[in-house]
């Protein structure tokens, strides 16, 4: 089973509720740092989280019983465009081939987290990156240091 994905609540968005919360490893493998560099694409809301468009970087969630997966996929144009405005990129885009949505990273647990969300209402995934693996507890202590931020991923 994947590491840092956790359902959680996550104080600085949703104190109270429940929500998938993935970290992200700036220094980590290509898809990782992907997935971080496509981050800066949001636009930072009222409550200090990004928000990114789905045609930047989308979450997929699958449930299969007590299975819970997530996705977190981009379209081939955008990592392309990404590419082209970092060239450091190049090597971790050089990964991934597909003409349909790429899947950047692919993380699961158990949990029957979205058994109470009609398909069409999921809510959205909570990513946070940081350089180095860090758990739950580390990541909200980035966040509250202002040394990592909150992006709100859409999903489907």
């Amino acid at each position: 089973m994947n590491s840092r994905i956790w359902v959680t609540t996550v104080p600085p968005l949703e104190p109270t509720h429940l929500s998938v919360l993935i970290g992200v490893d700036t220094t980590g493998d290509p898809g990782e740092r992907l997935v971080a560099a496509l981050l800066d694409h949001g636009q930072k809301g009222d409550d200090g989280a990004f928000y990114l468009l789905p045609d930047d970087l989308e979450a997929v969630y699958e449930q299969d019983g007590p299975r819970l997966s997530v996705r977190l996929t981009a379209l081939p144009s955008v990592l392309n465009d990404l590419v082209d405005e970092d060239a450091d990129l190049h090597e971790a885009r050089s990964r991934f081939e597909g003409s349909a949505r790429i899947t950047l990273i692919h993380r699961e647990l158990e949990s029957t987290f979205l058994d109470g969300f009609d398909p069409d209402e999921r809510p959205p995934v909570l990513v946070i990156d940081a350089a180095g693996p860090a758990d739950r507890d580390e990541l909200l202590a980035a966040v509250d240091r202002g040394e990592a931020s909150i992006a709100v991923v859409p999903t489907s």
